[in-house]
């Protein structure tokens, strides 16, 4: 796409505008992808000085720089801004010709829950023949095709390029996993949203917010920015559902598993196999039959729900979408093994998370069942859900794997030791390696007992300092069984 400065520009308050008029080709904040005519914009990040790269980003090309401040001496037009973040939002929508006001937009935020209602009612859409795509922590789906990204929600630039892309393939509807801190850090500043989610919040992200009372202001930006003929759906179960209802002008639609509400299961029952119940709504009873499983994906389910039918879109569509969507990848995801024991994936990663799926787990298995637990927690991050997490894993499970899950910059051993902390018995083991945890953790299990392996869901990579080390869980459960059958043999 060609634009000129002053189109890119519009409505940000800038200094140091250039006289000349002045072409732009692209637009990056990465000076590894500046070509001759972009526009390279300096961001401060948290572990880069995107103004340490400008000399890099003139030399390849770079037609005008956009800083916030810059103290040195450059050869081409350099643009200063008051809020860098604010601005690269801003130029995104300019550069992209605004893409979300030309569809319509849904975003999904929230502790727990996000992809898995983002996927059922993405599949509820399409299954009502209209074209729908999402964007969220497993990447990209698009035509029922993921392709990852590194984010949650991407950086403003990626995401107005995502959206554009979703016009050109002429998308209707599109799904945006929103996260605390894309709020925060302004990547959604320029979204358009028709419809804003609330699934539920906990503890989590507080090395980021410092304290709940700010994780929780971050999600309510969301809401604040919704039009006034817009949806506000919120998860009535959530003992913050009436800070975030109180944010909004939109129009509030509530779900709720336990209380009254506009969109309520009124019955249902669960086993390993999946859900099956009947959920009323304002105006009719949708006949619930997925192949998803665990008290969460009844909130999950609702959540759904709630915007499809705030969408209008058919009973008939919702229930086909529900059914048709048989797993989604690194959300319990089952893997049954031939002593009749399973293996269940999840990305669980917060105590909230961890506790919700316990119980489901628990209520699901005979008393003559076993749980075996294999998890870990992220280096330089939330230490204080380390230990609750690991009170949580201990009163559930009969036998805890602790193993590695993105170390990053921190010592293994002072993460296995907040661990550690919160344990009070002795039926844990811990490894250095997630692979031949997983390995032991397979070992130990016998017919009708279950494994579960969390934290990481679909991510194939251990992160140690600031390397990506390949490992995937799934990968390493199915490369167990491959050598189980080939020693049978």
């Amino acid at each position: 796409m060609i634009t000129n400065l002053n189109n890119l520009i519009k409505d940000i308050e800038v200094s140091n505008l250039p006289k000349t008029k002045i072409e732009i080709s692209g637009i990056t904040n990465d000076s590894r992808k500046v070509k001759p005519g972009s526009v390279f914009i300096a961001i401060s990040g948290y572990q880069n000085d995107g103004k340490k790269f400008i000399d890099e980003a003139v030399n390849k090309g770079a037609s005008v720089i956009i800083a916030d401040q810059v103290n040195q001496k450059i050869k081409i037009p350099v643009i200063e801004v008051k809020n860098i973040r604010k601005a690269m939002s801003k130029i995104s929508a300019n550069y992209y010709d605004n893409p979300s006001k030309k569809m319509c937009v849904i975003g999904i935020t929230g502790t727990n829950g996000k992809t898995t209602s983002s996927f059922i009612l993405n599949s509820i859409i399409n299954s009502s023949n209209n074209k729908s795509a999402l964007v969220g922590t497993l990447g990209v789906l698009n035509d029922e095709k993921i392709i990852n990204t590194n984010l949650t929600t991407p950086d403003s630039i990626e995401l107005q390029n995502i959206l554009n892309k979703f016009v050109k393939d002429k998308i209707e509807f599109s799904i945006l996993e929103v996260s605390s801190h894309a709020l925060s850090l302004n990547r959604v500043d320029d979204i358009e949203f028709d419809m804003g989610v609330f699934t539920n919040i906990s503890h989590d992200h507080l090395d980021f917010h410092g304290s709940m009372k700010n994780y929780i202001h971050s999600k309510s930006k969301l809401f604040s920015k919704l039009k006034n003929n817009g949806f506000s759906i919120i998860n009535k179960d959530d003992k913050e559902w009436k800070t975030i209802e109180r944010c909004t002008n939109s129009k509030v639609i509530t779900f709720s598993v336990n209380n009254s509400a506009d969109i309520k299961f009124v019955d249902w029952e669960m086993s390993l196999d999946g859900i099956k119940g009947i959920v009323k709504t304002n105006n009719d009873i949708i006949n619930v039959d997925s192949s998803l499983t665990g008290y969460f994906n009844l909130e999950n389910i609702l959540t759904a729900i709630a915007c499809a039918t705030s969408l209008n879109i058919p009973k008939k569509s919702i229930e086909k979408g529900i059914k048709k969507l048989v797993k989604i990848p690194g959300r319990a995801e089952k893997i049954k093994l031939n002593n009749g024991s399973m293996v269940i994936i999840d990305y669980a990663h917060t105590p909230d998370a961890y506790k919700k799926l316990f119980i489901s787990i628990k209520e699901m298995i005979s008393n003559n069942s076993r749980l075996g637990v294999l998890f870990g927690c992220g280096g330089g991050r939330d230490v204080e859900k380390r230990s609750i997490m690991a009170s949580y894993v201990e009163e559930f499970s009969d036998m805890i794997f602790v193993t590695p899950d993105n170390p990053r910059f921190e010592s293994q051993s002072k993460i296995n030791e907040n661990i550690k902390s919160g344990f009070k018995k002795n039926n844990h083991i811990f490894f250095n390696d997630r692979k031949i945890g997983i390995y032991e953790a397979i070992n130990w299990l016998k017919p009708n007992d279950i494994l579960l392996i969390i934290g990481k869901g679909t991510e194939n990579y251990q992160i140690v300092r600031n390397e990506k080390k390949y490992h995937s869980d799934l990968d390493s459960v199915n490369e167990f069984i491959f050598k189980g059958t080939k020693n049978e043999n």
